[in-house]
């Protein structure tokens, strides 16, 4: 079985990880991107917060 790409043309990473009720569960490669860097932004406004 082979994962059909969305609509703007990705394949889904977890496309295959399905669990019994129908829903996948994981996070892709961009999710996790998305969670580091909005980590980062705001590690960053703290500290700026704190210091000044």
């Amino acid at each position: 079985m082979t994962a059909s790409p969305t609509s703007d043309g990705h394949t889904p990473a977890n496309a295959g990880a399905r669990t019994e009720d129908g829903y996948h569960r994981g996070l892709g490669k961009r999710q996790i991107q998305m969670i580091s860097l909005g980590g980062a932004i705001g590690t960053g406004l703290f500290l700026q917060r704190v210091v000044s």
